[in-house]
């Protein structure tokens, strides 16, 4: 079995450290240089990306948001003594997750692994792997979504969290249990970026239409549901 690609784009000794350990686990790419990394970033395809937070002649939270655009990759960002509103920052430019402060290797391991079953699950033997809601299709099985013929271009976590909403439409599904389904049950404190994700879902989607929607249901989560314009406007051709 092929070991998956791992890019570590930072500049200081920690980088030693991580392809060490790293290298028994994933095929490991270290990069120094920011702009090389997105260069890296394009031209292999990394499964997981890990970007430290601070490097020398690039704006961090910039590059970040060019990974983004650019590779459906994992991306995760290191970092020290963060303040929330930089980490906010940091999840709303599209990263997966943001670690900071006495991270060990081993937990940036069991964090990756949590991260990838979620965001790129194995085949399932049975089930549905397309649902359909209105003009919306989401293929588990080759992780795209479409509006009618319009693919929506989602990132690993986002296509997760739309599978997961889709799955149940016009339910609500609580923050706590997109937490724990998406990602790994210790982020129950960073509950904000649900908010950086959902954003970026709905822009997507707004792009070609505006029939579907993400509801936020104030202190208790979120609900896909069909837009009640939509809906009239289905009744009146009707009659």
């Amino acid at each position: 079995m092929n070991k998956r690609m791992l890019l570590i784009v930072e500049d200081n000794k920690t980088s030693l450290d991580l392809q060490h350990f790293f290298a028994s686990f994933f095929t490991v790419e270290p990069v120094s240089d920011g702009l090389f990394g997105l260069i890296r970033a394009v031209q292999s395809n990394p499964d997981i990306i890990v970007l430290s937070h601070k490097l020398s002649k690039v704006r961090v939270l910039e590059l970040c948001q060019q990974l983004r655009q650019t590779t459906p990759s994992i991306l995760i960002i290191l970092g020290q003594d963060m303040p929330v509103n930089e980490r906010i920052a940091f999840y709303d430019a599209g990263a997966d997750d943001v670690h900071y402060a006495g991270l060990t290797n081993k937990e940036l391991l069991c964090k990756i692994n949590v991260l990838s079953r979620r965001t790129h699950p194995h085949p399932q033997a049975e089930g549905e792997q397309i649902l359909r809601f209105g003009m919306l299709t989401i293929n588990k099985s080759t992780h795209k979504a479409y509006m009618d013929q319009d693919e929506i271009k989602l990132t690993r976590k986002e296509f997760s969290i739309l599978w997961m909403l889709v799955s149940k439409p016009e339910q609500i599904i609580s923050r706590n249990e997109l937490l724990r389904i998406v990602w790994s049950y210790d982020h129950l404190g960073d509950d904000r970026m649900i908010d950086s994700h959902l954003n970026r879902i709905r822009k997507k989607m707004q792009k070609f239409s505006n029939e579907i929607s993400i509801k936020t249901v104030w202190g208790v989560g979120y609900k896909i549901e069909k837009s009640h314009m939509f809906e009239l406007n289905g009744i009146a051709q009707t009659n």
